[in-house]
Order: C-alpha cells, then sequence, then structure tokens
C-alpha cells in the first residue's frame, strides 16, 4: 500500500474527509470519468442520495478533527496543570504542618492517610514525639467536630502482614494502640477507620480538606518522614482524594479493623 494511503487511513478524521469529499463529488458530478476508473450515477435520486452520504461523511470528519483539536487543548492543559508546594524539611517540619492541616479543617472532611512503614524495632512511629502530637491534634479536632454534630472522620491504611492470632508485629501494633487510645480519649473512637494490607510503599500520604501532604522516609530502615511536600491545589488534593478512595483504601485483600478490635487493644 502506498505510504501516503497509509497515513491517510491512519488518521480516521482525515480519511473520513477524503473519502467523505470524492463521495459527493461523484453524486454532485454524476459520476466520474478517467482511463482508469468509470462511474456513472444517472438517475437523480441516486446522485443526491450519494451526495448525501459524502456530505455525510465529511461532515463526521470535520466532527473528528473538533474532537482531537479540543483533546490536545486538554492536554496541553494539563500539562501545565499549576501546582502550589512547600517543601518540608525534617520530621518536625512535616508534622508541624500535617497538624497545621488538621486545624484548618471545619469539621466536615474525612481524613485520609496511610501508614505503610515497617519499622526496625517496636516502637515504630511512636517513638516519633512530632507524630504523637499530631494525632493527639487529630483525635482532639475530631471529638470536637463530633460534639457539634459534625461528620469529620479519619481513615488510615497500614501494611503488615498479621500474624496466627490476627495482629500486626509489635512495630505496627504500638501506633496502632497510640491512635486508637487518643480517639478514645476523645470521645470518637467511632470515628476512627483502620484498613491493614500486606504491602509497603516507599511514600505516605495525608489528605485532609484541600490540601495534601505527600511524605517520604530518607534513611534505610527508618520510615520517620523526613521529607514532604505540601500541596495546596484543590483541584489536584481531588484527584488525589479519588486516588485513595478508590485504589488505596479499596485496595484487594484489605483487612478491616472492626470497632471491637480496637476497644480490645485499648482496654
Amino acid at each position: 500500500m502506498p505510504e501516503f494511503l497509509q497515513k491517510i487511513i491512519d488518521k480516521t478524521w482525515l480519511f473520513l474527509l477524503v473519502v467523505g469529499l470524492v463521495i459527493f463529488l461523484i453524486g454532485a458530478s454524476g459520476g466520474i470519468q478517467s482511463q482508469t476508473v468509470s462511474i456513472a450515477v444517472s438517475e437523480i435520486w441516486w446522485r443526491v442520495g450519494v451526495s448525501l452520504v459524502g456530505l455525510f461523511l465529511f461532515l463526521v470528519g470535520l466532527f473528528q478533527i473538533f474532537q482531537e483539536s479540543r483533546l490536545t487543548q486538554k492536554t496541553k492543559e494539563i500539562r501545565t496543570f499549576p501546582v502550589r508546594g512547600v517543601a518540608l524539611i525534617g520530621s518536625r517540619s512535616v508534622y508541624h504542618h500535617a497538624r497545621n492541616l488538621v486545624i484548618e479543617c471545619k469539621g466536615d472532611e474525612s481524613i485520609l492517610a496511610s501508614s505503610f512503614g515497617r519499622y526496625s524495632d517496636e516502637e515504630g512511629e511512636t517513638r516519633n514525639k512530632e507524630w504523637r502530637e499530631y494525632i493527639e491534634t487529630l483525635a482532639q479536632k475530631i471529638g470536637e467536630a463530633k460534639k457539634k454534630g459534625f461528620p469529620m472522620e479519619y481513615r488510615v491504611m497500614t501494611a503488615f502482614k498479621p500474624d496466627e492470632r490476627g495482629l500486626p508485629p509489635p512495630d505496627k501494633m504500638r501506633g496502632i494502640q497510640t491512635r486508637a487510645s487518643a480517639f478514645k480519649a476523645n470521645d470518637c473512637l467511632d470515628r476512627f477507620f483502620l484498613r491493614s494490607i500486606d504491602i509497603s510503599w516507599a511514600i505516605d500520604v495525608l489528605i485532609t480538606g484541600d490540601k495534601m501532604i505527600i511524605g517520604f522516609p530518607t534513611v534505610g530502615r527508618n520510615r520517620e518522614l523526613m521529607l514532604g511536600i505540601a500541596i495546596h491545589n484543590r483541584e489536584f488534593v481531588e484527584k488525589a482524594r479519588l486516588w485513595y478512595s478508590e485504589f488505596v483504601w479499596n485496595y484487594p485483600g484489605y483487612l478491616e479493623w472492626p470497632k471491637q478490635k480496637l476497644e480490645e487493644i485499648t482496654a
């Protein structure tokens, strides 16, 4: 097949434009005559019908051009999508910013977070003073929202493989106990939702209202978040929230922690 014909066929809109125009001209002129091709359309109704078919294909081709033009423009907009970010350096900076995001919440948010780290000691994330202060602030905020009748809640996805009793390893258990105890102390344990999966990712996220933090551990076998990016772009965070809800929170094979078990580990 000649190269120029292949290019026409590959571009659907160009193919429709060329074929539609040819068919329209055949119908309008009553046929086509050449040394190799002879087509005659003598009946007026056939000529009208052929012309309309050609016109229809031509218009479909124009519509395809319009759609591709819109898609190209949309792609350019996505590529130049402005996202405002704040660099967070050091564990204190990361969790201080996290506390501020929680404090700024109005009370109707669903706080989404992950805790995918696996630690080399039993203390785990509970050894991090800034992290504990963030959890206490979060529990207090949700407790206050509950008293006012607001639906604020906290969802966290953790990463561990449960033992034969269905319990996490010690480093993860202490982190879960710290969360559950803080929420119980603020009478909002029913607003704490916990799931776990048997994988470990290299980043963690915290999504509040229209802001979020992406956190990075920087030292091997030390999962403290020493580096982070705070993103304050509503549209970006909305898409990140959708990603969390559809991909992270409903990750295949997740384990749901019932409220009864959370009560037991805080007893």
